[in-house]
């Protein structure tokens, strides 16, 4: 009996849900495999593309090059290649300079000065004087530029032979102002005194063009016999126990004091004695260089 309800309820149900079949509910679509199988392939092989990019450091968006139906290729980073020194080849001649040298707008030492070459530099010769030892060669540092610079502190690669002889323009002669001979003038001023020792003020002028830079002075004291000498490599005089000016030379037209004390000064009181005095200038300090006397006499 029980078998026989329970084969019942089961009917019922069977027939109940083959029924619920039939109702109107929204079917769900079927799915197409292939077209699903396609979008995610798709889907990876992007997903891969994106993760091989961040891998790559500094590369960005901005930094690819895509073209239709090819592969997308990072761009390269351009890398400059440094430029490489300058080398001597058979057809050219460069100097080396070996000591600071100037470049001047002639073969010689008295024409302009263009530039200064350091030790080290490299310049490039197109040119030579007929002497062979000025060389015409391209200023580094100014376009289009030339200058003479003197062979003896340069080192040659190549041959100079093969450079054209460069004769310059002549420059007017440089005009020499002359010199002015040596000379000067001195004078007897006056007798000063301090603490018992006696010296003359004697006053010197340079007239020439030559700058005194040491005196000598030499008193010879006719009435008691006796010498004295003053040197210095300052001009300075005295006034009683004062020291004037100490000027360290004689400039020319300048003009100054100088006594003969430390050393030279008198013991004494010459007053009324028959002094020779002979003062020698020299060009040079510690009494070296051009010299020049001028001798007188005084009574103090």
């Amino acid at each position: 009996m029980k078998q026989k309800i329970l084969i019942g309820l089961v009917t019922i149900l069977l027939v109940f849900t083959l029924s619920a079949c039939n109702l109107p509910f929204e079917q769900t679509p079927a799915v197409d495999t292939a077209a699903m199988n396609t979008i995610i392939a798709q889907q990876v092989l992007q997903t891969q593309t994106a993760m091989v990019l961040d891998t790559q450091p500094g590369t960005a968006a901005a930094n690819l090059t895509e073209t239709a139906g090819t592969e997308v290729i990072p761009t390269s980073t351009i890398t400059l290649t440094p430029t490489l020194p300058v080398t001597a080849t058979p057809q050219d001649v460069w100097l080396t300079i070996t000591q600071n040298s100037n470049c001047r707008s002639g073969p010689a030492n008295y024409y302009l000065l263009i530039t200064t070459f350091k030790t080290g530099d490299l310049v490039q010769a197109i040119g030579r004087n007929p002497l062979g030892d000025y060389y015409f060669v391209r200023n580094p540092s100014v376009a289009q530029g030339y200058c003479w610079v003197w062979e003896k502190y340069a080192t040659i690669s190549g041959d100079p032979g093969i450079l054209p002889m460069f004769t310059p323009q002549p420059t007017p002669t440089p005009s020499i102002t002359p010199t002015r001979a040596p000379a000067f003038s001195t004078s007897y001023d006056s007798l000063t005194s301090c603490s018992g020792k006696y010296a003359l003020r004697i006053f010197v002028r340079n007239t020439g063009g030559v700058t005194w830079k040491s005196i000598r002075i030499d008193i010879t004291d006719n009435t008691a016999s006796k010498s004295f000498t003053h040197i210095s490599n300052d001009f300075q005089a005295y006034s009683g126990c004062t020291a004037g000016v100490s000027q360290t030379d004689l400039a020319p037209s300048e003009e100054g004091m100088v006594s003969n004390y430390n050393p030279g000064q008198f013991s004494y009181n010459p007053t009324g004695h028959d002094l020779s005095i002979t003062v020698t200038l020299y060009s040079e300090d510690s009494y070296k260089g051009i010299s020049l006397q001028q001798s007188f006499k005084v009574t103090p």
